[in-house]
């Protein structure tokens, strides 16, 4: 596979490696804004707030059990959560504390829509729906964790040109594919929407279901990568990565 984007084809405030789900869906979309919000000379930690509140209403409309409006509202959290930090780096405004903002936001939204989901599952008397939801949370808390204490860099995992080099097999690479993605696009916006379209009565349900497999291809990716780093495949495509083009926009905060 090929890298998404390279460096001589898009401009400087925008990554140069980006998971397909930013851009395919909203860089495109983006991209084009940026220039424009830099003129009205709107701070990009502006939309850094109005991505909390996004995903913070998100969680409501959950918790309401309106999915197709709850995605929908999540995907415009992850398209603001995108705008910000190229706005940043096209004013260059960047800043710790606008990074520290913005990793909270990253940090509090899905809690937020699994609080919202827990709560919708509870108020309808299904407790076991409830408690379960919260359990998926604490999973996916945990399998992230996972990825820390093995050393293993979760971001990388989420570039093609990453995966091209340490991933052979065809069912890998079809972890590998779900992974380009990123699982919040899939699991808060992919999902619900798609849930609250085909089955809007039994969307809760089903929106769990999508969530247990969105955590199992997690977990199964990170089974992959640690079979490859037990062969030591990983810690050199590491190392390659972080000493390639690849590392200019990790050293960058968002804003």
């Amino acid at each position: 596979m090929k890298n998404i984007m390279t460096t001589t084809s898009i401009p400087k405030y925008v990554k140069a490696y980006d998971p397909w789900s930013a851009a395919l869906f909203v860089d495109p979309i983006v991209i084009p804004i940026i220039p424009f919000l830099a003129r009205l000379r709107i701070h990009p930690n502006w939309i850094t707030i109005l991505s909390f509140f996004s995903g913070l209403f998100s969680g409501v409309l959950f918790l309401l059990g309106n999915w197709l409006w709850a995605g929908i509202l999540f995907l415009l959290t992850f398209f603001l959560d995108a705008m910000d930090g190229k706005l940043a780096r096209f004013r260059n405004l960047t800043s710790d504390f606008g990074a520290k903002l913005d990793q909270f936001v990253d940090y509090t939204r899905k809690p937020l829509c699994f609080l919202g989901v827990s709560i919708f599952f509870y108020l309808h008397g299904q407790i076991v729906f409830s408690i379960l939801t919260i359990i998926i949370l604490c999973a996916h808390v945990f399998i992230h964790k996972l990825y820390v204490l093995l050393s293993i860099d979760h971001c990388d995992l989420e570039f093609p040109e990453f995966h091209r080099k340490i991933i052979r097999r065809i069912f890998p690479r079809i972890v590998a594919l779900y992974t380009f993605f990123d699982e919040q696009f899939i699991m808060f916006g992919i999902i619900p929407i798609a849930v609250g379209i085909i089955n809007p009565a039994n969307a809760g349900s089903w929106f769990l279901y999508g969530a247990i497999v969105a955590n199992l291809l997690c977990l199964l990716k990170l089974l992959i990568v640690l079979n490859h780093k037990r062969k030591g495949r990983y810690d050199m495509a590491h190392q390659d990565w972080f000493a390639t083009k690849g590392n200019l926009d990790k050293a960058d905060n968002l804003n």
